[in-house]
């Protein structure tokens, strides 16, 4: 697949992550002070910034 389709696909998916409608919410703590939520879009900016740096290494090119 070429790493256009894949941008595509991953932003399409990282939306879909966002918006987080579908996920229950429960008062859960990770590590006794974390809550889930707050560690939900931790996991979630850090997806982001596996996708900004594919998107800038593969995708956005200067001959472009």
């Amino acid at each position: 697949m070429k790493p256009k389709w894949i941008a595509w696909i991953s932003l399409i998916v990282l939306i879909a992550l966002h918006l987080d409608f579908w996920r229950p919410q429960r008062a859960v703590l990770y590590f006794g002070w974390l809550p889930e939520d707050v560690a939900y879009r931790l996991g979630w900016m850090f997806l982001a910034w596996l996708f900004l740096l594919f998107f800038t290494r593969y995708v956005w090119k200067e001959e472009d």
